[in-house]
């Protein structure tokens, strides 16, 4: 090739951008399916999972409950025998008071002849002191 030809040549230059408009206003149309497919897939995903994550905290708590009861159970035996031991104790010394009392050991009522004395204590505070 020489120069000559070179002058010769003609250079085109297209615009396709026209042809390739339609078809993307139709990709568009057939994207519009597949986005609610997706939406109504992942939101029932998530219930799915929400659901899943609830029954697996669930069944912790449960273990986790299971687990401190195991490990309260002795102690509240050795707090019945305790009180149990002190109750013998105030009986042999004689200051027992006749209390009944609930499950937990909460005194529910007391005889008046064996119910604590109140005493004053001795005013041993300045009196202008605030």
């Amino acid at each position: 090739m020489t120069s000559e030809d070179v002058e010769d040549l003609l250079y085109r230059v297209t615009d396709n951008n026209a042809l390739q408009a339609p078809a993307a206003a139709a990709e568009e149309q057939n994207w519009d399916g597949w986005n609610r497919w997706i939406k109504a897939h992942i939101l029932n995903e998530r219930q799915v999972m929400a659901q899943a994550m609830g029954e697996v905290v669930a069944e912790t708590c449960k273990e986790l409950r299971q687990e401190r009861d195991a490990v309260i159970a002795p102690l509240k035996a050795e707090i019945a025998e305790l009180r149990g031991q002190v109750t013998a104790l105030l009986t042999l010394l004689g200051h027992q008071k006749s209390v009944s009392s609930n499950a937990s050991g909460v005194a529910l009522r007391a005889t008046p002849e064996n119910e604590p004395k109140v005493i004053d204590l001795p005013a041993w505070r300045a009196k202008d002191v605030g």
